[in-house]
């Protein structure tokens, strides 16, 4: 962890309000922990939360470097769980391949900021930049937050019924396969092997990230091959 931080249990409210003391400047969370395994956290939770950073006046902020831009099926991930942060960043995805990420704030926060306070050296360059509204504009005109949702549901139906998976979970085309054993990285191995990429995020979880505008039957195909790499 940074300096700074203290860890504590993601989905814990009262754990969580334990840790927060005088100094307390802010609480960061994933609404969908990527690296832990792919696990969402619950709108009640969450919600909790911002319920808690209000009462004890600090901020709130989401880090949604993964399940930004459109990955869960909205532009951000907050967006279909009924609260707002205070700051929050995203990257990953925004340039799609080029190297980008952004800070945003509520006004009240970002004013906080004042000439000088942060800086960096390569920050806004016209050709990242110019790459990250192109994103954008080409997720909105081909209507990819649609197809988020409809390629999503087609995933938790056809891998629900594979044999050797027992739970489909995450949000939008962020998910994970969760196995009924602690093969995951062989099963990662072997998909690679046919030509699909997946990742082993937990020893019994296979996370899925497709491209957001991955079609019905490339949705079929990948999961075919999913089932031949599980045996």
């Amino acid at each position: 962890l940074p300096p700074g931080f203290t860890q504590v249990t993601a989905g814990d409210l009262p754990e969580l309000e334990a840790a927060i003391g005088p100094d307390t400047a802010a609480v960061m969370v994933e609404t969908t922990q990527g690296e832990g395994g792919v696990v969402p956290l619950s709108t009640d939770y969450l919600r909790g939360v911002r319920d808690l950073c209000d009462a004890q006046d600090i901020l709130l902020i989401v880090d949604d470097v993964q399940a930004g831009v459109g990955r869960t099926g909205t532009w951000f991930s907050w967006q279909q769980l009924g609260f707002e942060p205070d700051i929050a960043t995203t990257a990953k995805a925004l340039a799609n391949g080029l190297p980008v990420g952004v800070a945003m704030a509520r006004g009240e926060v970002a004013t906080a900021f004042e000439s000088g306070d942060h800086a960096t050296t390569f920050g806004g360059g016209p050709v990242v930049c110019r790459a990250a509204l192109t994103v954008l504009d080409e997720i909105e005109e081909y209507g990819l937050l649609s197809n988020v949702a409809e390629r999503s549901e087609q995933f938790r139906e056809a891998l629900g019924h594979l044999d050797g998976v027992v739970n489909v979970r995450g949000r939008g085309l962020l998910l994970a396969a969760v196995l009924d054993d602690t093969r995951a990285l062989d099963v990662v191995e072997r998909s690679l092997e046919l030509g699909l990429i997946v990742n082993a995020v937990r020893p019994d979880a296979v996370r899925f990230a497709p491209p957001l505008n991955i079609s019905e039957e490339e949705t079929a195909q990948a999961v075919s091959v999913f089932e031949k790499a599980l045996g």
